[in-house]
């Protein structure tokens, strides 16, 4: 998308947060709780090379909307990956913690809180992965 923006036009993409350490794609097989301690961790040590996106594979049978996702994107990855683009500028990115209305349990609404506070990684947990990128002129 970004080789097809022109020079000063902006790039916008809003997608579900599935990579985040709290959330999953709806046809994920992993152990969510693994996914949660795993995914602190790699946060707080920042090992992932590249864009980092996990690949799932999707059921057989589609019921829901999002039953054939095969892609777990995550707003930490993508901010991560496009420090090191030439040519661009992040404007604006949220996890859009304030439409999260699944924040039911009581580790949940802590995530939630932390991550309307701006504390880091939770600020990047929330439902969505919104990001605006400007195109830079060479």
């Amino acid at each position: 998308m970004l080789r097809v923006t022109e020079a000063d036009g902006y790039l916008a993409i809003l997608c579900p947060n599935y990579g985040a350490p709290n959330r999953r794609s709806p046809v994920s097989k992993e152990n969510p709780f693994k996914k949660l301690i795993s995914g602190f961790i790699l946060d707080l040590i920042g090992s992932r090379d590249g864009i980092g996106f996990t690949k799932v594979t999707p059921k057989k049978i589609f019921k829901n909307i999002d039953d054939d996702t095969t892609c777990e994107p995550y707003l930490w990855n993508l901010l991560k990956y496009l420090r090191h683009k030439k040519y661009i500028k992040v404007e604006q990115t949220s996890s859009l913690w304030e439409i999260d209305d699944n924040a039911v349990s009581l580790h949940q609404r802590l995530f939630k809180m932390l991550g309307q506070k701006g504390i880091f990684p939770f600020k990047y947990w929330g439902p969505q992965l919104f990001i605006v990128i400007k195109k830079l002129s060479n």
